[in-house]
């Protein structure tokens, strides 16, 4: 079998642990290849030594003493090194990005960046009493967050080690070797510092002092690494102390020239009466001021407003409301010039919503029609605000993922003229790229990135389909693009099986587009049950609340003690209209990436990278029927779950299953029950 990704690449587990996927390049003395490490199921990058000669195994686990002292953040760190059959094999962190090669040319500031950096590395290298030997673009990878990390100590010469190179035989790249590199010399730190000279030549910074410094023959005069780190944090600072002092004194000099000549003045308030035709003037007032929870029939937070008259915020804006006098169907307001407007469409939307119930069945968030309210907005406003005003009035129970909060002050980016205020939301949350799904009763709005990163890590299910059409493997293609990443879908030519693996959010959606393209009323598309919440009812209302005094609150009003872990910390919103505690509380600690269990009466809250996945175990399953690498059509996405198949032989019909117990074990019922099925008939196919 060849690996997923590079058929160029024989299937074999290393060191019967590392199973080969892809070849990354050619490295120092070796061969770099991703891999997957099937014991803690992570994926590392594999070196393999190409030969056993004596001067390569000596220079093979130099590099990995050289590599295990060294933990620098700029520096490729080693997980592991050893011996198997005829190979050596180094283990080292994956780094996903690309190297400095393949990003050149860059800009000056982002050029000086990434050389203070590998100047870092290398200060710490050599203060180890290592000497790279080998710095160039190719050794230099960027990863995903911008990092620079030093790869590739292959030849790396370690003090105090026996020296291995014939004495007048080169070792490195020319390109970028000093001079007394280059005549075979006895080499030390500053043969590096003359290749970063070189590679800063070649970003565009040949010109800088520190360039022209390290390219200087003379070795002596190229410094230290910890030298050009310290000189490129300090450069920019060349400005005159007395210059910064003077320009400081004369800006204050006329600041208060101006303070001095000018009366203070407040922005200019405007007042309106506003009349409504369906709400009544509390509706307003409810939803001006702090936001105030309710838990047990008591106030989370403390009301201090009165009950015909508030001041505080509404949709954002800074606003007094005051009912007004003998009437509940009119407000005074009073706002600046900019807020009245965000003021006066807020008013119009509690308005129009006044006496809204949401129900999750009837809106267009579930794929029914859409809602009969309508609304509009013409002013500037947060989209944080805009969809927080629409939750509490239309009582839609809704959390904010800790995600959303990237986007809470970018404005709604349309005009809205007479919509359905479910429409107006999605189409506002499209355009934001946000995403919603719920739990129970509650709906979660997040980031597209971050609906991504959950789905990488939520549980999955098997489901299969059988057709009336015969084009079912056009049909499986074009069902790819409703998974997720870590989703997949195949096609088995033997029992005619469409069969899918993912999330039960995305198996829906296969299922409602398998109905359209061939409808059988024994496979109808029946929405999800939302999973079933038994705790007492509370709401909540709550803006920027403290994250870790909720929980406690919560816990303490259910009367269950807390273990919450010191690392969790942040700040939360929510609107929940009388739903579930264990519903709320669910679905806050999921859009904070916190997970938690119940032991008798104590609550233990932890993030989701604490949680334990299970036993690993191994399986081995022998098929009659079914040939093993259809089944591999899904390894990608069953790896997402710490489950791999490992080997998969098509000639012994035999596959093995590695992974948390508690996913390997379904899986194999299933791929069992698939191969006790019937082939197809041949006139059905």
């Amino acid at each position: 079998m060849t690996a997923d990704g590079d058929p160029t690449v024989e299937r074999r587990l290393i060191a019967n642990r590392y199973a080969l996927i892809a070849k990354l390049g050619e490295g120092g003395f070796g061969a770099v290849y991703l891999a997957r490490d099937t014991l803690l199921m992570r994926d590392v990058a594999l070196k393999l030594l190409g030969s056993m000669s004596d001067d390569r195994r000596e220079r093979f686990f130099r590099e990995a003493r050289a590599m295990a002292r060294l933990k620098h953040p700029n520096i490729v760190g080693i997980y592991d090194a050893g011996e198997d059959a005829s190979d050596l094999y180094l283990v080292l962190e994956v780094v996903p990005g690309r190297s400095l090669r393949e990003l050149m040319p860059m800009n000056a500031g982002r050029a000086t960046h990434v050389i203070r950096e590998v100047a870092d590395a290398l200060s710490a290298a050599h203060a180890a009493g290592i000497v790279h030997r080998d710095i160039k673009p190719a050794n230099i990878l960027i990863d995903e967050h911008g990092r620079a990390k030093v790869a590739d100590f292959g030849i790396a010469r370690v003090e105090g080690d026996p020296q291995v190179t014939v004495t007048g035989h080169v070792v490195g790249t020319p390109n970028y070797m000093s001079p007394e590199q280059l005549d075979g010399k006895a080499v030390g730190p500053e043969a590096d510092l003359y290749a970063l000279g070189v590679v800063m030549s070649e970003l565009g910074l040949r010109d800088h002092p520190i360039a022209k410094r390290l390219l200087d023959t003379d070795p002596s005069r190229r410094g230290t690494a910890r030298q050009v780190v310290e000189e490129l944090d300090t450069r920019p600072r060349t400005v005159r102390f007395w210059l910064v002092a003077a320009v400081a004194v004369l800006l204050l000099i006329a600041l208060l020239a101006v303070l001095t000549n000018r009366s203070p003045t407040k922005p200019k308030v405007e007042r309106a009466t506003i009349r409504l035709q369906h709400a009544k003037a509390k509706e307003v007032l409810d939803l001006v001021e702090a936001p105030v929870a309710i838990l047990a029939g008591k106030y989370f937070t403390p009301s201090r407003v009165q009950q015909d008259y508030r001041e505080g915020k509404l949709a954002g804006a800074r606003v007094s409301v005051r009912r007004a006098v003998l009437t509940d169907t009119e407000i005074e307001v009073e706002a600046s010039a900019t807020d009245m407007v965000i003021v006066k469409d807020a008013v119009a939307i509690i308005d129009a919503l006044s006496g809204y119930r949401f129900r999750s069945e009837s809106n267009l968030f579930t794929g029914v029609k859409s809602s009969p309210r309508r609304i509009s907005w013409n002013s500037p406003i947060r989209s944080g605000d805009f969809i927080d005003l629409i939750a509490r009035t239309a009582k839609w129970p809704l959390v904010h993922d800790n995600s959303v909060r990237q986007i809470a002050d970018t404005r709604v980016p349309a005009a809205l003229h007479d919509v359905p205020w479910d429409e107006a939301v999605r189409n506002v949350i499209r355009t934001l790229d946000l995403a919603l799904w719920q739990d129970g009763e509650i709906w979660i709005l997040e980031s597209q990135q971050r609906r991504r990163e959950r789905e990488r890590t939520a549980s999955r299910s098997w489901v299969s389909f059988a057709l009336h059409r015969r084009d079912r493997a056009a049909v499986a293609d074009s069902l790819r693009h409703l998974l997720s990443d870590t989703g997949a879908i195949a096609f088995s030519t033997r029992t005619g099986l469409i069969i899918a693996f993912d999330t039960a959010e995305r198996l829906q959606a296969v299922r409602s587009a398998l109905y359209t393209m061939d409808p059988d009323p024994s496979r109808a598309a029946q929405p999800d049950v939302p999973r079933i919440y038994s705790g007492g009812r509370m709401s909540l209302d709550l803006a920027d609340a403290d994250l870790v005094q909720l929980i406690q609150v919560i816990s303490k009003s259910v009367g269950l003690s807390t273990v919450i872990d010191p690392s969790i910390h942040g700040r939360v919103t929510v609107s929940l209209p009388r739903i579930p505690w264990d519903n709320g509380l669910e679905a806050i600690l999921v859009s904070q990436g916190l997970s938690y269990s119940v032991q008798g009466d104590v609550l233990t809250v932890f993030p989701e990278s604490k949680v334990y996945s299970g036993t690993p175990v191994e399986r081995t399953l022998h098929l009659r029927r079914e040939k093993p690498t259809f089944f591999s059509a899904f390894e990608k996405a069953m790896a997402s779950q710490r489950e791999e198949i490992v080997v998969a032989d098509d000639a012994a019909r035999t596959f093995i299953l590695r992974g948390a117990s508690q996913v390997v074990d379904p899986t194999v019922q299933v791929f069992q029950t698939i191969d006790d099925l019937d082939p197809i008939p041949p006139r059905f196919r």
